[in-house]
């Protein structure tokens, strides 16, 4: 009876080291293998989440300028100011909502903040607009700029731009002169 139980636990001892060294060495070359599918998908995730706050926003200022008849500016802000409008065009990785009753593209005494977006600073590479520092919605929703318009904004993933994903995980937020948002992945051109 005694000499069973010695048998039966010297069969239940586990995992042998060899066997273990083996599994180690396989889920850390299928990790090796994944961690470029994980980084691309972290800042594709990165770069949507940045896209879809700039249309929310664009598309939150046309409401807003129709509801209080009255202009209602999206400008461009910096990261060490973000509750002022930057004054030249650059990045649009952050940016300021605000109600626009004075200097055009400028936040006066008299204006209303009524958002202030700061985009995160990894995982996204943001395209420089030569020249767009504000849009102003009008109360009809027809949209004015200090740039001409159509406007697109490029929102590119922290990948290797020769990657298959590359294009599956870029986005391009595009407005035309009447308002009208789009959001777009890297495959699909901007429609005026």
């Amino acid at each position: 009876m005694r000499l069973q139980r010695l048998q039966r636990l010297q069969r239940m001892r586990g995992f042998t080291i060899i066997e273990l060294m083996v599994t180690l060495a396989i889920a850390g070359t299928m990790a090796a293998l994944a961690m470029p599918s994980f980084k691309g998908m972290i800042s594709g995730r990165a770069v949507q989440a940045e896209s879809n706050a700039l249309v929310s926003s664009l598309r939150f200022a046309k409401a807003e300028a129709v509801k209080r008849s009255g202009p209602v500016t999206v400008c461009r802000t910096t990261v060490a100011s973000p509750n002022t409008c930057a004054g030249t065009a650059g990045t649009w990785q952050t940016w300021m909502v605000f109600t626009d009753g004075g200097t055009r593209g400028t936040f006066d005494s008299s204006d209303v903040r009524l958002r202030i977006e700061n985009g995160p600073t990894t995982n996204v590479n943001f395209d420089s607009l030569a020249s767009v520092q504000y849009l102003t919605f009008q109360s009809t929703g027809i949209v004015t700029s200090n740039a001409a318009l159509p406007v697109t904004w490029v929102f590119k993933p922290t990948v290797d731009p020769t990657s298959s994903s590359f294009k599956r995980y870029q986005r391009s937020v595009c407005l035309n002169s009447q308002g009208r948002v789009s959001n777009v992945d890297g495959n699909t051109a901007c429609s005026t």
